[in-house]
């Protein structure tokens, strides 16, 4: 009886341990299939990566306004060879504009009230740039005078230059009034948003 019993042990313990073998070779066997499975997986990766061809990422350049005096013409950047002319008066008087709403972004510009004296001033200096480049001028425009046709004129130039980018023009666009009485003598004029990297001026 003692006999059996060590030999039915035996068994039993043989059984146990023949299973302990095969789950640990089934084990490794599968570890060793994923490892080589992410092995191909990440040299197919690699080798796709060198042959794929480089995309170049290439930044969007904003367009901007180019105002040139020597032909005193508008144009916008991304179509140079569509230039706008535009007379002496609302030429200086929009630059002047712009380079005062820059340095004084935060100055309302008041139809109803004097035009700031630096304004004048910034236009003058384009006037006489103009003469010093050979343009032909009897005399010097009068620049406190008829402020709404130079700014309807400012405009008109300003939407033929963008009327295919219609929503850039507004960087550069002297606001339009609207309304009557109150509300429109609370209207500004400036350029509130327009930077300095908004505007290239040849000749300047």
């Amino acid at each position: 009886n003692c006999y059996n019993f060590y030999q039915d042990l035996c068994t039993v313990l043989i059984y146990e341990l023949a299973d302990k073998i095969f789950l640990f070779q089934h084990n490794f066997f599968l570890s060793n299939h994923l490892t080589y499975l992410l092995f191909i997986s990440e040299r197919t990766k690699i080798q796709i990566a060198k042959h794929e061809p480089e995309v170049e990422i290439q930044a969007v350049e904003k367009p901007k306004l180019i105002v040139d005096l020597q032909n005193k013409t508008l144009a916008a950047s991304c179509a140079v060879d569509k230039t706008v002319a535009l007379a002496n008066k609302p030429l200086c008087f929009y630059l002047a504009l712009v380079e005062f709403c820059i340095e004084h972004p935060d100055v309302v510009l008041n139809q109803n009230k004097d035009v700031p004296e630096e304004l004048l001033t910034l236009a003058n200096k384009y006037f006489y740039r103009l003469v010093e480049l050979g343009h032909t001028i009897r005399k010097r425009p009068n620049f406190t005078n008829s402020l709404e046709k130079t700014l309807s004129e400012i405009r008109a130039a300003l939407d033929e230059v963008w009327q295919d980018q219609l929503e850039i023009k507004e960087t550069y666009y002297p606001p339009k009034a609207h309304g009557e009485g109150s509300r429109s003598r609370l209207h500004h004029y400036g350029l509130k948003a327009i930077e300095i990297a908004d505007i290239e001026v040849i000749g300047k």
